[in-house]
Parts: C-alpha cells; sequence; structure tokens
C-alpha cells in the first residue's frame, strides 16, 4: 500500500519545551508504520523560518523520493519577505506547498494575513494548507469558503477537516467550494469515513501532522470501512496530483507499481 502523509513537520516549536522533532525521527517513524513519503513543512510557531526550510531541504537531499517541502512563513514579516522566500522554497529548494495557521499567523482565512499568502499561493501555483479546529472562529473550515471562491484555481487543504469536532463544517465548506480538500488528522475514523462518504474519496488525504500521531493514522486508514480503489485513490493518487509529485521527483516503491 501506498501511503502519502500530506502534512507533517520537524523542527522545534516555539511554544513548547520539549526537544525538536529530526529528519531522522520523522524517517523512522515513517519506515515503522509503512508511510511511502511525506509533505514536511516547519511548525508554524517557528522565527527562523529560513532555517526550518533549509532543515527541510536538506533531509530532501537525503530521501528525494520519499520527503518534499512546504512553505510555513508568519505573514507579519511583510509582503515582500513572503514572497522572496516563497520563491527560494519553490524555484531552489523544490517545495509543492504553503501553509496557512490561523492563530499562529494572526488571522481568519478572511483576514489581511490569510490574504497575502493565498496570493502567494496563486502566483507560485501552490495548493494551500490552512489550520482547521482549535482557536475558532478563525479557525472554522467555512473560514475558508470565501478565499476558495475569490481564488478558484487554488486548492485549499482544510487541515485535520475541523479536527473532530467541527468535522461538519468541513463538510459544509468542502460540499460548497470543490477546490477546498480535507486531510485526517486527529479526526476519528468515524468522521473520516463519513466524509469520504458523502464527498468521494477524492476530497480526503491522509496526513500524521505529529510523528506520534503515526501509529494511528495508519490502523485507521487501514481498517477504515472503504473500497480498495478509494484507499488508494485518498493515500496516493490524490496527493500525488494535488502536490504535483510526479513532477517533483515522487518514484512509488516497486513493489507497488
Amino acid at each position: 500500500m501506498i501511503a502519502i502523509d500530506t502534512h507533517c513537520h520537524i523542527g522545534k516549536s516555539q511554544n513548547t519545551s520539549t526537544g525538536r522533532i529530526t529528519g531522522d525521527e520523522l524517517i523512522a517513524g515513517m519506515d515503522r508504520y509503512g508511510i511511502t513519503a511525506a509533505i514536511v513543512l516547519p511548525l508554524p510557531s517557528v522565527e527562523d523560518y529560513a532555517r526550518e526550510h533549509d532543515d527541510i531541504a536538506r533531509l530532501h537531499d537525503r530521501y528525494p523520493t520519499r520527503i518534499f517541502g512546504c512553505v510555513c512563513i508568519p505573514p507579519r514579516v511583510g509582503e515582500a519577505a513572503v514572497r522572496r522566500e516563497t520563491r527560494r522554497c519553490v524555484d531552489e529548494l523544490g517545495f509543492v506547498g504553503i501553509k496557512f495557521h490561523p492563530m499562529h499567523h494572526g488571522g481568519s482565512p478572511m483576514s489581511p494575513q490569510g490574504d497575502l499568502i493565498f496570493t502567494v499561493a496563486q502566483e507560485f501555483q501552490l495548493p494551500v494548507m490552512s489550520h482547521t479546529g482549535p482557536g475558532a472562529p478563525w479557525s472554522l473550515p467555512s473560514m475558508l469558503i470565501p478565499a476558495a471562491r475569490k481564488y478558484p484555481n487554488v486548492t485549499f487543504i482544510a487541515a485535520h477537516s475541523g479536527m473532530e469536532i467541527y468535522a461538519e463544517d468541513a463538510y459544509v465548506a468542502a460540499s460548497e467550494c470543490p477546490n477546498i480538500l480535507l486531510d485526517s488528522a486527529w479526526t476519528s475514523p468515524g468522521r473520516t469515513e463519513w466524509l469520504i462518504r458523502m464527498l468521494g474519496a477524492s476530497r480526503m488525504m491522509m496526513s500524521t501532522d505529529l510523528p506520534t500521531n503515526n501509529s494511528t493514522e495508519m490502523a485507521k486508514w487501514k481498517d477504515l470501512p472503504i473500497s480498495d480503489a478509494d484507499r488508494a485513490e485518498s493515500l496516493h493518487h490524490l496527493p500525488v496530483r494535488v502536490f504535483k509529485l510526479d513532477q517533483r521527483g515522487f518514484v512509488p516503491p516497486a513493489a507497488a507499481r
């Protein structure tokens, strides 16, 4: 089974006294639980985002068919800096997405901060992950609807699908806007299956968020009462399309081809 983790982190959060998530820890967890490839981004509270981007790029250099970077820049640094660092990440480092986090980036998806990230995403043809769940009302999935309508050519990912408590709100957002997708970290098996049943497998991807969630997510996806074709769509084919991984060096394992 090919399983692409569409949202995970390395680095150290400024909001915790615990240690850094290292690249070696990430790879070890992927190997242990059968995760084929991963979209990796800095934690949203970091200050030295360029250094964190460089660390992800070095991990990609070690595992070029498995690790793919995602931009995460606090909009408060200003439009010029956001655009400059995004261009570096895309053109020089080969990154495949960009992140917006309402709580850490200072506004809802309808704020100027959100609009800056979405404008840059459109310019560089990147999908946008936007945190949903804790932090409501800014982090309600439905707050993405105006942006998804304003930027119809941008793919928006309501990360965590509202994180269980707002799963129905995630359904509303995705049903209103075909360019809003969902991911599964911290959403229960029942709600994940319900969202796939209501929206289709082409609207839901697998994510872990943190290495400690690898075992839970992989067990959840293996046991979901969905067809093998739907499982392959959510875990493999959809993320390849969304992040254009076939253009960035992703090669499925020989045993899966």
